[in-house]
């Protein structure tokens, strides 16, 4: 039997705070641990950074792998060297350590979100050649993992990528988002916690950016018939501003004249986001831009109908058109909430519990490994990008 191939996997998502609470920091975990259970022909050595402190999911990996520094003596050159989050906080030569240069590089790539807008994201001069420094080892791998086929032509487009180079991996869902027992317990669970959440409810949860378009979507629950808004409250999850996590939102919502109908709840835990999305009557993402999306995957994961912006990755989470609006213009996001809330039947067919086989991370996990076979072989599979799915 030939010897397993070692994977040096880096892992220092999880010892950055920012990106540990994060998705990215759920992707680096889950995958870590996919990668260890489920494809012994690999070796593989979860490798942090020396100059940062290690973490409690460090350790729970430490069960299933190898945990060592990047300048660990007994890591081989000859190995291969996964960057999965290459845009983390740090110098350049701790994401991409001179000693690990030899290896083979595989790359992860979750979005280009920066580079598609530029004036929105990255204003300050330091933060474009921070940015750009990082694709730049994008550019440098052997083979480009990416989370959705969206961000592979992106990464084609916008840094010259041959396609030959991307394998398009998806992304995945935890486990524990799934449906629950029943939606009425979950209901009750949520009023305990949110008393301002009183009956039924439409759920959006997401972040500051202005593609997130949270302007547009107060704008378009305002535009709904008064009947429709007082039997669904619009309750917004996530922090949307940097010293008041509101943002401005809260003061559009006045001006609108549905302060008294729009709950704001800043970040809740996991537990409680599990709970609003397996309560919820129904899911809304009203985003002019995403890499993959995974607030569609997680809420249709929980059982609950979802409906979203037609463009980029998202197009690519529904099979029915009936889910899909114009994120652009709050009419269309009007006219999709007001027919979705309207339509027992329809709301039906926009859930999708299904999603939870499609995007496991074991599947995620087995088109990783894929793509390190190719890289030691050294083969290249013509049209790689074209024949890649997600389903």
């Amino acid at each position: 039997m030939s010897p397993a191939i070692q994977i040096l996997f880096d892992i220092q998502a999880l010892q950055n705070p920012w990106s540990a609470e994060r998705g990215i920091g759920r992707h680096v975990y889950e995958l870590a641990l996919a990668l260890a259970r489920d494809h012994a022909e690999f070796e593989p050595w979860f490798v942090t950074n020396p100059d940062l402190p290690d973490s409690a999911a460090i350790a729970e990996l430490g069960r299933h792998g190898r945990v060592a520094p990047f300048d660990d003596a007994e890591l081989h050159t000859d190995a291969i060297y996964h960057v999965p989050s290459p845009l983390e906080p740090v110098p350049l030569d701790r994401l991409w350590p001179p000693g690990l240069r030899a290896s083979a590089l595989v790359v992860t790539l979750h979005d280009l979100i920066p580079a598609v807008f530029p004036q929105e994201n990255m204003p300050d001069p330091a933060v474009q050649r921070f940015y750009w420094a990082r694709l730049e080892l994008v550019r440098q791998a052997e083979r480009v993992l990416s989370v959705s086929r969206a961000t592979a032509r992106d990464a084609v487009a916008l840094l010259g990528l041959r396609p030959d180079r991307m394998i398009v991996t998806g992304n995945g869902v935890s486990d524990d988002f799934a449906p629950p027992q029943s939606r009425e317990a979950a209901l009750a669970a949520v009023h305990s916690l949110r008393p301002g959440v009183d009956g039924e409810f439409v759920l959006y949860t997401g972040g500051m950016d202005y593609r997130k378009n949270v302007g547009g979507l107060l704008t378009a629950y305002a535009g709904l018939p008064p009947d429709v808004r007082s039997s669904y409250k619009l309750v917004i999850v996530g922090r949307l501003g940097l010293e008041d996590q509101y943002g401005r939102f809260a003061a559009q919502a006045e001006r609108l004249g549905i302060s008294d109908r729009v709950i704001f709840t800043g970040h809740v835990s996991e537990d409680e986001l599990i709970l609003l999305y397996q309560a919820t009557a129904l899911f809304v993402f009203p985003s002019l831009y995403e890499g993959f999306g995974l607030p569609v995957v997680e809420a249709l994961a929980c059982g609950a109908p979802a409906i979203a912006g037609r463009n980029s990755s998202l197009v690519e989470l529904f099979e029915q058109e009936e889910a899909l609006f114009d994120a652009a213009d709050p009419l269309s996001i009007q006219a999709a909430l007001e027919r979705a809330l309207n339509d027992g039947e329809l709301l039906e067919r926009l859930r999708r519990p299904d999603v939870r086989e499609r995007f496991a991370w074991r599947r995620i996990a087995d088109r990783m490994a894929a793509a390190y076979e190719e890289v030691a072989n050294r083969t290249v599979t013509p049209r790689r990008l074209s024949a890649v799915t997600l389903g």
